[in-house]
């Protein structure tokens, strides 16, 4: 499904897309894809079981699987409403058909940090591949969030992200989020003035497609800054991560209401922070977390 530019509308209700195997590596393939010129006005989208062949290569757009992705050259993209996504058992896989990690998307808005007035009210997630949710925009709204992954090829249920140098994501607003399963940054921000009313991550056992560990529950990287957490609970081996890469690329004015942190298997740190002062000094600022608990039980 394509709706080029300025079709006008893209609208649909009860869409399923299932069963596909997509065996070419050498393009990256969208299932559903929405110029960010149209208005959107879509009920409920189901993904079920869509397997493309990767290339071998991560991040690069050869070997890629979007489920949903809302990208174009618009600088004054029209937004709208999603009732529903939900996304199951969507993979990059190998030649032998083994799942393999490198890059899927279940929800995609691609368009550059510009201003989205888009509202999505539910997303579900059940082994969704390497990203659950990915937001490279600003003014996103989204109520509620699931997402489950055992298989191991997942790195994140949300990430909200601007990208250094380029372009840079606002304002985004998340409700709830729930992580569970085996991820390594369950949910991630980099960019400016996002929102989350709650997040409830727990990530245990092995991701052996990927590094061999779980290793952050919230992480807030490069450039995140005036990010705001109300409910915070995670589990994890490192359950909270300040990790900005260095000074200009600082984790800044962070709020957290309600913290209640607890390690996982081996994890000795409840709150991460890059040991590594030359790059680091400078680079977090006016951290705040005004309740926290710390649990010390062990799995």
């Amino acid at each position: 499904f394509n709706y080029r530019a300025s079709v006008g509308t893209a609208r649909f209700d009860n869409l399923t897309i299932k069963n596909l195997n997509d065996t070419v590596s050498n393009y990256g393939t969208n299932l559903v894809y929405i110029d960010s010129s149209n208005v959107i006005d879509i009920g409920k989208v189901t993904f079920s079981n869509c397997k493309k062949l990767g290339n071998g290569s991560i991040t690069d757009a050869e070997g890629s699987l979007q489920c949903l992705y809302i990208s174009g050259t618009s600088t004054t993209p029209r937004g709208g409403v999603i009732d529903t996504l939900e996304i199951t058992d969507v993979h990059n896989v190998n030649s032998g058909g083994s799942v393999i990690i490198e890059d899927t998307a279940g929800f995609y808005v691609g368009v550059n940090g510009h201003s989205i007035p888009l509202t999505i009210r539910r997303i579900v997630g059940k082994e969704f591949g390497k990203r659950l949710v990915k937001l490279q925009s600003s003014d996103v709204s989204i109520d509620y969030i699931y997402g489950l992954s055992e298989t191991g090829d997942s790195l994140s249920v949300i990430g909200v992200m601007s990208e250094p140098n380029l372009f840079t994501s606002y304002r985004n607003k998340i409700g709830t989020v729930i992580a569970r399963g085996t991820m390594d940054y369950a949910v991630a921000d980099s960019a400016e003035s996002t929102e989350f009313k709650s997040v409830d991550v727990s990530v245990y056992g092995s991701n052996t497609l990927n590094d061999g560990t779980v290793q952050f529950g919230f992480f807030a990287g490069n450039g995140s800054k005036k990010l705001r957490v109300g409910k915070l609970k995670s589990i994890a081996k490192r359950p909270l991560a300040l990790s900005p890469t260095n000074p200009s690329l600082s984790v800044s004015d962070l709020v957290i209401d309600d913290a209640e942190l607890e390690i996982y298997g081996n994890g000795t740190q409840f709150i991460n922070i890059p040991g590594n002062a030359s790059s680091t000094t400078g680079a977090i600022s006016d951290t705040s977390i005004k309740k926290l608990t710390l649990n010390v039980k062990q799995a």
